[in-house]
């Protein structure tokens, strides 16, 4: 485990990537927006990461796509999801940014074995152990620290990476 994570930090660590996350505490989230009033949380989350991967795209001057592992059942909640976003835009982002500088979402099925994807299966849960002060497994530390690394800025001179790349709803004390 340790050699896997090892080599899964020297990867990240050269080449040319950033790590754009969200982090949903749901029994902070319910406690501070029940149940009956909040948003589904696939929603907020994808609205983040959506809102901040605009932003990191308008700063790169670029286009992007976004690419889920297809888990058929789910496949049409998250395009829904997508184009829901894509139509009226987040709380920073408008529309028209979305619709201009993301690609419509694809999906990939886990047979094609992709290694964009097979990366970023290890993102989630080594964020998650680090956001919930769990302990982390043999190896993680290093990957985590890659990972911290290469999250998204935002282009400021102070550190920002909480707000643009690893964003934690709500924001938890470490």
């Amino acid at each position: 485990m340790r050699r896997l994570y090892s080599s899964l930090a020297t990867v990240v660590r050269k080449n040319d990537i950033h790590v754009l996350a969200c982090v949903v505490n749901k029994d902070v989230f319910d406690e501070h927006f029940p149940e009956d009033i909040h948003n589904e949380i696939s929603l907020v989350s994808m609205q983040i990461i959506i809102e901040n991967f605009t932003h990191f795209l308008h700063s790169k001057n670029a286009k992007g796509k976004i690419i889920y592992e297809s888990r058929d059942a789910m496949d049409k909640h998250m395009l829904m999801r997508h184009y829901q976003i894509a139509s009226i835009g987040t709380i920073y982002t408008k529309a028209e940014a979305v619709q201009r500088l993301i690609e419509p979402i694809r999906f990939i099925s886990k047979q094609k074995n992709n290694s964009c994807l097979q990366l970023a299966d290890f993102i989630p849960s080594v964020i998650a152990r680090d956001c919930l002060n769990l302990k982390l497994l043999s190896g993680q530390d290093r990957f985590l620290r890659e990972i911290k690394r290469v999250a998204y800025s935002g282009n400021t001179t102070e550190d920002c990476s909480f707000r643009y790349g690893i964003k934690v709803i709500p924001r938890m004390s470490n």
